[in-house]
């Protein structure tokens, strides 16, 4: 009876960890398809909130080649439906973290992501400044 019983324990540790592990990985394929978009008339915007209340644009790339789009209008820090062309780009490499659901935007402080919907991303950084990332939607111009 106390064999049966730890190897019953012993599955359910097993069990738990694939469970678990599961439950990482599609978490982080759902962060993913939220994150890479091919919606041509929709941008990423990074947004503090609080006393970090600043919007924060520019133009990331995922290392596989998928693409997000960020951009700013530097005049009045303001959203702008323009696409950059090459040289107004500011480029930066950004990288998800499937282990820990942290998302690397250029060399800044990592994003911990804690919840996610189509359309918003909520996150948080080590000294728990909390950030969105909104997906904006436009009309390109005719």
């Amino acid at each position: 009876m106390i064999k049966l019983k730890g190897a019953y324990s012993n599955l359910n540790i097993f069990l738990l960890i694939v469970l678990c592990g599961l439950f990482s990985c599609r978490q982080s394929s759902k962060i993913e398809k939220v994150l890479i978009t091919n919606e041509k008339d929709s941008i990423w915007l990074l947004k503090g909130t609080g006393n970090d209340a600043s919007i924060h644009f520019g133009h990331f790339q995922l290392e596989n080649g998928g693409r997000a789009r960020f951009f700013m209008d530097a005049v009045d820090n303001k959203p702008s439906a323009e696409i950059k062309g090459v040289e107004g780009e500011i480029k930066y490499t950004w990288t998800l973290d499937k282990n820990d659901s942290t998302l690397h935007l250029g060399d800044g402080d990592p994003f911990k992501i804690n919840k996610l919907n189509k359309d918003t991303i909520f996150m948080t950084q080590d000294d728990q400044r909390k950030f969105l990332l909104i997906r904006q939607y436009y009309k390109p111009a005719l």
